[in-house]
């Protein structure tokens, strides 16, 4: 259901470029791990949305101008008993089509989560593959 219904209205590229902060501009293609990270969002949403039942969204009514190229479309998941729970969805025009590029549950957003852990990761992978360069470069 993830796959069919969702994941075509995500923008994975931008998603993980503001994951990755500023090394995405560092990172070679293959470390800039948008396949990956897309497992990794199916996975988290794929848990997210089993977890749910005989909940409701309510979408708000969207604030918008003419010609912009980004909105937050806000939303609130209602469940009997529980408060209310703000979700919101960063969007972009892409072509003709919008595109999710990050969503935050209650303010806590998705990407930044992520951004802490990847940029670490990414600065360690950067300086090991420069290291080897390094000792490559001096053998020859």
């Amino acid at each position: 259901m993830v796959e069919a219904r969702i994941l075509p209205h995500f923008d994975f590229r931008r998603t993980t470029q503001i994951a990755m902060g500023a090394n995405w501009r560092h990172a070679t293609p293959e470390q800039q791990l948008t396949r990956e990270f897309r497992a990794l969002l199916v996975r988290t949403y794929s848990g997210a949305l089993a977890s749910y039942r005989d909940q409701t969204i309510e979408v708000r009514p969207l604030r918008m101008r003419p010609g912009d190229t980004e909105v937050t479309v806000r939303s609130l998941g209602r469940q009997a008993g529980a408060e209310p729970v703000p979700i919101e969805y960063d969007m972009e025009r892409a072509a003709n089509d919008w595109k999710v590029y990050d969503v935050r549950i209650s303010g806590i957003s998705l990407v930044a989560n992520y951004r802490t852990s990847f940029g670490e990761e990414v600065i360690q992978v950067l300086a090991a593959k420069n290291r080897s360069a390094i000792k490559v470069s001096t053998r020859t």
